[in-house]
């Protein structure tokens, strides 16, 4: 008899642990953010809209003027220390790219392209008006990373396509 009660409380416990431990291991982690799990409602696209306006536009404080801060020790600004780039021989080309990023171009084409192609199929939730003004303010962003890109370098190739890292 105790063997028999033996037997049914193993057959239990293993039935038990096997069917609890399949649905905790088939869990997408919570630390990583799936583009086919996000990218699907409103709030979602305002985030990363949200994200860019710290990472990307120009910072007004701490003495930065921000935009007008590359006017500084110009003929229409003057800033707070002097600079000696006009002396001559003082202005020099730097023999590094050190400019050259394209991190914030690439991450605005990543999420733009997923974005578009989630509205054009529904899959967004949300108001239609909010959602194109965040789908707007990404191509907004891009165009301004393109803008602060050509002020340093010049010409550059527009790319509108993600590529992967």
């Amino acid at each position: 008899m105790k063997l028999n009660i033996f037997k049914y409380l193993s057959v239990v416990l293993f039935a038990t642990v096997t069917i609890s431990c399949e649905d905790f291991l088939d869990k997408e982690p919570l630390s990583d953010v799936v583009p086919e799990d996000y990218y699907q409602s409103e709030d979602q696209l305002q985030a990363v809209a949200n994200k860019l306006y710290a990472d990307i536009l120009p910072s007004h404080s701490n003495y930065s003027y921000g935009t007008f801060g590359t006017d500084n020790n110009t003929d229409n600004q003057t800033g707070l220390s002097a600079n000696a780039k006009y002396t001559t021989g003082q202005w020099k080309v730097g023999l590094d790219n050190g400019s050259w990023a394209w991190n914030n171009i690439r991450n605005i084409n990543y999420s733009l392209n997923i974005m578009l192609d989630c509205y054009n199929r529904g899959k967004i939730t949300g108001s239609n008006i909010n959602i194109r003004q965040y789908i707007g303010e990404m191509y907004f962003f891009r165009a301004y990373s393109y803008f602060d890109m050509f002020q340093k370098w010049g010409d550059l190739p527009i790319i509108k396509e993600a590529f992967s890292r």
